[in-house]
């Protein structure tokens, strides 16, 4: 399995888990000028609603280090840019709290899943 296989793979776990946790998917996979956003959700948990643009990070080995070292601060600027313009297209959302948050996942060599981590509020909206 290739890195764009893993990284399809870990989006699908993702979605999944979110999805079993209560949160109400928007859209995955958003492309624009700078880049990407994995997949955006909406938390209506407890009152608190907001949008979620959730980056995935999976690994089958540590070889290139943990999977949340990849969140750079290059990394964070072309996320929040990417925020920007989805809310910028998206005005329903554009007056609603939101939030990234990091999921990262570890599957083993035949790519079974192996464990989740999933991190609030990586960057504060």
């Amino acid at each position: 399995m290739n890195n764009i296989e893993k990284g399809k793979l870990g989006e699908k776990i993702a979605k999944n888990f979110l999805l079993k946790n209560g949160y109400i998917f928007i859209t995955e996979n958003y492309y624009g000028r700078f880049g990407e956003l994995d997949l955006i959700f909406f938390d209506n948990s407890l009152g608190n609603q907001e949008v979620v643009f959730v980056e995935v990070k999976t690994r089958s080995s540590f070889l290139y280090g943990y999977p949340e070292e990849s969140i750079t601060h290059k990394k964070i600027e072309k996320i929040l840019l990417m925020v920007e313009l989805f809310l910028d297209k998206n005005i329903k959302y554009k007056n609603i709290k939101w939030r990234v948050d990091g999921i990262f996942i570890i599957i083993n060599k035949k790519c079974k899943f192996q464990k989740l981590y999933h991190y609030k509020n990586i960057i504060d909206g």
